[in-house]
């Protein structure tokens, strides 16, 4: 049976069905599609459509559908019936895995996933699980997430002139208060600095104010992370997924591990056990070895 690439539920996507060699020279004179697989039988909400537009639509030796919704975690089986110039009707059947949106923060794709393993559809949702929870432990390791977008977030004061922001790189200041009062951008005039806020990829700067001090004080809203995920860190990602794909990150140990660490893998034991047990080691090795270049380093003050 055909199987094509996972869809996701929130999107229509084309799938084509590709006639030549049944056709034996002849070619399509109609085409129709049905759904008769999972959703029918298990009522899965919402069902997966076939969009009248686009509609379904067929050349002389190819057929093709529009699908939309669907339930993640459900392979839906779709049937194509033509019938030829010679009069003869044939058919064929496809699987269509739906799988869950992506979260916004994840640092790859489905398909650059399934491309990368050699894998040619996520048929149960896995692969985009993985890209998530792997995501969400690179930018926990990071201290920050790496996609551009906007935060407002609130600050103690500590009376200094410079603040830093948790997010990285910053990009601009929409707006700054502190104790209620609001904080211009600053300009420059006659050639030097006027009182206000200034930033650059970490920090906000004040001239002729400060950061008084206080609990939640601050109030700033700002664009910070990257337009693109860095090439070198989605390529970190991928591979620790080609990894946990091939088996490579299930090692065997103790149940009385008490830590593991990362970078220089190490693992700490305490108190009594000699069985092992199959666990997943947090971060690869060479996967840290990416991630250094790009963890936040938190400053011990501003001034």
């Amino acid at each position: 049976m055909l199987v094509w690439s996972g869809k996701l539920a929130s999107e229509i996507k084309s799938y084509p069905i590709d006639w030549t060699v049944n056709l034996a020279g002849e070619t399509i004179a109609s085409s129709a599609w049905s759904i008769v697989g999972e959703d029918v039988t298990q009522e899965a909400s919402p069902a997966l459509v076939i969009e009248a537009s686009p509609a379904p639509s067929f050349t002389t030796t190819q057929a093709t559908v529009w699908l939309g919704a669907g339930t993640a975690g459900i392979t839906y089986v779709l049937q194509n019936t033509v019938t030829t110039s010679g009069g003869r009707t044939l058919t064929q059947q496809a699987e269509l895995p739906v799988v869950a949106n992506l979260s916004s923060d994840d640092l790859t794709t489905v398909a650059a996933a399934l491309n990368w393993i050699g894998q040619p559809a996520d048929t149960d949702g896995s692969v985009a699980r993985i890209i998530s929870q792997m995501s969400a432990q690179v930018q926990g390791e990071l201290g920050y997430k790496v996609k551009q977008q906007s935060y407002t977030r609130t600050f103690d004061g500590q009376g200094l002139r410079k603040l830093f922001v948790p997010d990285l790189p910053l990009i601009s200041v929409q707006s700054l208060s502190i104790n209620g009062v609001t904080v211009p951008q600053g300009s420059m005039a006659g050639g030097s600095q006027q009182a206000g806020f200034y930033n650059n990829a970490s920090s906000i700067a004040l001239i002729g104010y400060c950061f008084e001090p206080g609990f939640q004080n601050i109030q700033i809203t700002y664009t910070a992370g990257r337009a693109t995920v860095p090439a070198d860190l989605e390529r970190a990602v991928l591979d620790w997924i080609k990894i946990v794909a091939a088996g490579k990150a299930l090692i065997g140990f103790g149940v009385n591990a008490t830590s593991i660490r990362a970078g220089d893998t190490g693992i700490e034991f305490g108190g009594k056990g000699d069985s092992t047990d199959q666990k997943l080691i947090p971060i690869p090795t060479q996967i840290y070895s990416v991630l250094r270049r790009y963890i936040r380093v938190v400053p011990i003050s501003g001034f």
